[in-house]
């Protein structure tokens, strides 16, 4: 309820008596819960987030290498791009990842985002290694007679 409250931008505060019905219904209705779960994660577009190529290199000139939690650095760029404090903490968090990737390869960030095209071949990529019969060939051991 208050993950809903702060996307749709009200007071997070008391529960009110219809609120507090329909936690309680969720929580006697186990599927139903899992299914509201699941249109959540889908309005918060948390799927929809950018997917990077991964770099073998660390520059060490990244937030996490001085210890700054990845969340504050994602607030605290978008505050140096403009946002007011409060919207970079309360807007959907897929829409604050891509200002940030946005931000950071406008300063020359050497991150790379796939393209869906990139996505979907290496989605295809790994179902194919899921369903292709290994390609280890065994041997057997020796016949060595104990002594």
């Amino acid at each position: 309820m208050t993950a809903v409250k702060i996307c749709a931008e009200e007071a997070i505060g008391e529960l009110t008596k219809a609120e507090v019905r329909l936690v309680k219904s969720l929580g006697e209705r186990p599927g139903k819960f899992l299914t509201e779960c699941e249109r959540f994660q889908e309005y918060a577009h948390v799927g929809a987030w950018p997917k990077f190529w991964e770099s073998n290199k660390k520059n060490g000139n990244t937030a996490g290498d001085a210890g700054v939690p990845w969340p504050l650095m994602v607030v605290a760029s978008l505050v140096k791009h403009g946002h007011e404090e409060k919207r970079a903490w309360e807007m959907p968090e897929c829409q604050a990842i891509w200002f940030n990737a946005a931000y950071a390869s406008m300063n020359g960030s050497e991150n790379k985002i796939l393209t869906t095209d990139e996505e979907a071949f290496m989605e295809e990529q790994e179902r194919l290694e899921k369903v292709a019969p290994s390609a280890e060939v065994k041997t057997p051991p020796p016949h060595v007679p104990e002594t």
